[in-house]
Order: structure tokens, then C-alpha cells, then sequence
């Protein structure tokens, strides 16, 4: 499995109480960001990888997991002193709300080009690939979790 920083935040507390329903299951959890590729998946033997993105994948059988709004919090005070344009871009150049690179190949500052903005957390797999018993159980324990907590409403998966 491949999944960023953030996924991991919400799923590293979440494996002890899959190892306790799954004690046979080995995980290989393999936190990093880079462009995903089928073949390198393939290669690596790699089932499952959860990805942060607004984008599609097309190639890769996908299943929204959980979406993440992203917008300013602030103060009345705040945003009188500083109008919804400054966020984006100051007159000095300085950007006071700024991602420069929050995934590969993202334009800068994409995340705040539109706010509120939406990006999905998504379980991706190779369609042409039948996954592992063991790959099928953890995704769909994943999927379930994630329906539990009210982040997605995700399909069953197949």
C-alpha cells in the first residue's frame, strides 16, 4: 500500500484495530509522493495505494474515500484587515495562504486558486490486476471506515 502523509495521520491509529479483527494480514504501509505509475505498481507488487488529489486517474479502478474541503478560518477582525485577494496574493508578492507543491505536478498554489476547494482521498488499484485476498479485505475494511466516520459515502467494492 502507498499513501501520503496525511492519509497515514488518519490511518496508522486505525491499524491496531485491523490487525486485531485481520491478525493474519501483513501490511506494508509505504508512505510517499510521487507520480503513480501502473507499472512501477506492478513491479513492485504493490495492491493498493491511496492518493490525495483533485485529479482523475484514469488507468486505475478508483474509489473515493474521503473528501477535504479546504478554506481560510479566520477572525471578522482577520479578514476585514486582510480581503479574501490579499489571501491569495499580496501586493508585496507574499502569499499568506500557501501550498506551493501539495502534489506531483500541481500547479503552484493550486489548493488555493478556488476556496473553497474540494480534493478526494481515493484507493486506487490496477483494473487488469486481480488483487490479493488479503488486498481485498484490507480495502474494504478501509472503505468501511471511512463510510463509519462519515468522510464518504464509498461503494462496496468489487
Amino acid at each position: 500500500m502507498q499513501a501520503v502523509e496525511g492519509a497515514l495521520m488518519w490511518l496508522v491509529p486505525r491499524l491496531g484495530a485491523f490487525n486485531q479483527v485481520h491478525p493474519g494480514i501483513q501490511l506494508r504501509v509505504k508512505a510517499e509522493f510521487h507520480h503513480l505509475e501502473a507499472e512501477a505498481m506492478r513491479r513492485e507488487r504493490t495492491h493498493l495505494a491511496i492518493r490525495y488529489d483533485v485529479a482523475a486517474y484514469p488507468g486505475f479502478d478508483t474509489v473515493a474515500l474521503m473528501d477535504e474541503w479546504l478554506l481560510p478560518v479566520g477572525s471578522p477582525d482577520f479578514f476585514a484587515r486582510h480581503p479574501p485577494d490579499e489571501l491569495l496574493q499580496r501586493s508585496d508578492g507574499r502569499r499568506i495562504l500557501n501550498d506551493a507543491s501539495p502534489w506531483d505536478g500541481a500547479p503552484p498554489y493550486v489548493e488555493w486558486t478556488r476556496v473553497p476547494a474540494r480534493a478526494r482521498y481515493m484507493l486506487l488499484s490496477l483494473p487488469d490486476t486481480p488483487r490479493s485476498p488479503a488486498a481485498q479485505v484490507f480495502a474494504e475494511w478501509l472503505r468501511e471506515q471511512c463510510a463509519r466516520e462519515g468522510r464518504h459515502d464509498a461503494p462496496a467494492l468489487s
